[in-house]
């Protein structure tokens, strides 16, 4: 018998790059299984990039989760050190993500 894997967005990484922000999207199955997704969103300001990129992520279809998702800048080149975590932009993923499922979810039905 074949499970079914249930995808969560665990944590998304964010970097100013070219006039825009990038953002690496890890995505943890429940089996422990690990993805990441590079995005480049259509903005620079932060709100608006984050609001797009969770609407995204939704409409994928893929993961079905972003309950406990952790936003964070990267200061520099060192990508996995000096992180800043960014409560607020949190928010606003989660709460895109969370209205783009709904919206996938529906489309579907």
């Amino acid at each position: 018998m074949r499970r079914f894997r249930e995808w969560e967005v665990d944590q998304v990484f964010l970097r100013r790059v070219g006039g825009r922000i990038q953002a690496n999207v890890w995505t943890v199955s429940s089996e422990n299984e690990v993805q990441t997704e590079r995005w480049f969103t259509p903005s620079s300001d932060p709100v608006t990039a984050l609001r797009w990129l969770g609407d995204q992520v939704a409409a994928k279809g893929t993961v079905q989760t972003a309950h406990n998702v952790r936003v964070r800048w990267a200061r520099d080149e060192t990508f996995l050190e000096n992180l800043i975590d960014d409560a607020a932009l949190e928010d606003e993923f989660r709460d895109a993500f969370e209205l783009g499922i709904q919206d996938t979810r529906d489309s579907r039905r």
